[in-house]
């Protein structure tokens, strides 16, 4: 993927006005960078870093290549994470002999095990069963609101000398909502889920760590309280241990980089990345092309927006089910929508805009759908990158390059630039 980034940005026809390139690490000029609170990202060395307020991270994948049968770099760019303001409701998240994880039946838990956790520092936690899998365990509950809303549960999980471990949550306190998923660490797979929804995010192949998560939704119905943990083994049968490390629980959907905590939660603040609009510009006809990683499949997310501080005059690649290039201009909009958003894959996409013409869409070397009738706005101020709106929809994933070319290009040429 990091030599079709690189491709998106050198092989244009003509040559790009002006560029955004994340994979390089190079910062164009006027872009201004603010998160006022540090964040985990994967590095190049395959763990995971961690940077202060206000510092880019610049994220890697996490599964290294063979450097024999390649010469890309063992750990591959992915340009920089972006995420939305979460905050991590779950205290002493790697700490699971604390009072606030309380034990059912008698688990066996050490807090220093011989295998270093993701981030290649911390020696990882690990809890055991002694004799009766499915039923020793801990969980930490906090107190929540009586409502519709949608919690999700994450925690890296590694096979010790036991490779099942189940994941757990629910409401009580009314008429309850519980769940659970059973995950097979050995062969990376779910095996079992009900009453949540269940998926394993991350398979780290070069130590065998995973990173699962559930998510489970609140009814209105009198539940004031939300447990979650986990069990080790499945069966009454199972004994042994797994490594656990850095659970979060956070009220929403997405899924993001993990936030360590101690006797209180801790919010992450939001990525802002802000670029003037200048003279580079093509005011009034042009193709955008935007390559990145997706996030979890979630409304209400983006990949970028140009706009003039306000959401009425705006063109933004946006995510509604299905990904929507969107033209927007006295609040009147015209759009296509017909991108495919699956969670966690990459993206390339082409849209061009002009006023009255034809607009097109493509993604992944596909032409997605056509429009017309569009209205190009003028007096465009800001491109904001990882965001569709200018106070919310942040991508959670990532933005590798952006990229905007002075003419219509052909939908040839985009296919050929995104494929």
């Amino acid at each position: 993927m990091h030599s079709r980034h690189r491709r998106v940005l050198l092989r244009g026809r003509p040559s790009p006005a002006f560029i955004v390139d994340f994979i390089r690490q190079q910062s164009p000029s006027g872009l201004t960078f603010s998160r006022s609170s540090s964040k985990y990202y994967w590095g190049a060395d395959g763990f995971l870093n961690s940077v202060g307020n206000n510092a880019i991270a610049y994220s890697f994948d996490p599964i290294g290549v063979d450097p024999s049968i390649t010469s890309e770099p063992e750990h591959q760019a992915r340009g920089v994470l972006i995420e939305e303001q979460i905050r991590n409701l779950a205290l002493h998240s790697s700490s699971f002999n604390n009072a606030v994880w309380v034990q059912t039946g008698a688990p066996s838990i050490s807090q220093s095990g011989t295998v270093f956790a993701p981030d290649g520092v911390t020696l990882s936690p690990y809890i055991g069963s002694a004799d009766s899998g499915a039923s020793e365990g801990i969980d930490q509950t906090i107190s929540v609101a009586d409502d519709s809303n949608q919690y999700t549960f994450l925690i890296f999980c590694r096979e010790r000398t036991l490779s099942t471990l189940r994941v757990r949550m629910g409401f009580t306190g009314g008429t309850p909502v519980e769940g659970s998923a059973d995950i097979n660490l050995s062969a990376g797979t779910i095996v079992r889920q009900g009453g949540v929804d269940g998926e394993l995010l991350q398979k780290l192949t070069q130590d065998g760590w995973h990173r699962s998560a559930i998510k489970a939704t609140n009814n209105s119905s009198g539940n004031t309280s939300l447990y979650f943990g986990v069990r080790p083994g499945l069966l009454d049968s199972d004994t042994g241990t797994v490594h656990i490390w850095q659970a979060d629980c956070w009220e929403d959907s997405g899924n993001t980089s993990p936030i360590a905590t101690g006797a209180a939660s801790v919010q992450r603040q939001p990525d802002q990345y802000t670029i003037p609009v200048g003279s580079w510009w093509p005011a009034t006809a042009g193709t955008i092309i935007c390559t990145g990683i997706m996030g979890r499949n979630k409304d209400g997310v983006g990949a970028f927006q140009i706009d003039d501080g306000t959401n009425n005059n705006r063109i933004n690649l946006t995510i509604a089910g299905t990904l929507n290039c969107q033209i927007t201009s006295g609040g009147a909009q015209v759009g296509i929508a017909a991108g495919d958003n699956n969670s966690y894959s990459p993206f390339r996409i082409a849209i061009t805009y002009q006023t009255g013409g034809q607009i097109d869409f493509v993604q992944n070397g596909v032409h997605k759908g056509s429009n017309s009738g569009a209205t190009v706005p003028t007096g465009l101020t800001t491109l904001r990158i990882g965001k569709s709106n200018t106070s919310s929809n942040w991508l959670n994933g990532h933005v590798a390059s952006w990229a905007v070319y002075p003419r219509i290009l052909s939908v040839s040429e985009m296919i050929d630039l995104t494929r």
